[in-house]
């Protein structure tokens, strides 16, 4: 398993990418240039992938720095859609239905400070949103000289810090 994180708001054209490659209706893409490669090569600089690995590790130092909080995600209420029954909905209940998942997948816990875990222990897709960012980044910043020091010698740690606070000048990003 693996991660592929992706800033929630992107440049226009790898918007328009990513909008295209999630309404595509066609199951087997005949589009030219495909959707799934639009989208792959248009947000390739917005993403960061990590195996599970390496998200455990970031995982860890959140953790110890207390950047991440303890949370049970809500389900989603569906209805839930196999492909044909997807294909027969109309382009607003497709549209309703995505508000919807977006709603689900933005989640947070009212008071609690950083990124919920749930986020960030499974591939969702959860978006992790730019305040649960900034007060992850928050309480990053009370951590101690040294300890963070300590930390940042480890050069995942640092791309890690690094892709949060690009994060939170990007909307936030999408866990998928």
């Amino acid at each position: 398993m693996s991660y592929r994180l992706e800033f929630a708001v992107l440049p226009d054209e790898a918007a328009t990418a990513r909008t295209r490659y999630e309404q595509c209706d066609d199951e087997e893409c005949e589009h030219v240039p495909s959707c799934d490669d639009a989208y792959f090569e248009l947000v390739a600089p917005h993403q960061m992938h990590l195996t599970i690995v390496e998200m455990a590790r970031a995982l860890s130092g959140m953790r110890r720095f207390a950047l991440v909080h303890e949370a049970t995600p809500i389900e989603f209420e569906g209805p839930f859609y196999n492909w044909e029954e997807w294909q027969a909905l109309g382009a607003d209940e497709r549209a309703e239905y995505s508000r919807r998942e977006r709603i689900h997948q933005s989640q947070t816990v009212a008071g609690a400070t950083g990124i919920a875990n749930f986020k960030l222990e499974s591939n969702g897709p959860w978006i992790v949103t730019v305040s649960e960012i900034r007060g992850a980044l928050d309480a990053y910043r009370l951590v101690p000289d040294e300890a963070r020091a300590d930390a940042e010698a480890d050069e995942q740690w640092v791309c890690w810090i690094d892709w949060l606070r690009r994060s939170a000048r990007n909307g936030g990003f999408i866990v998928n």
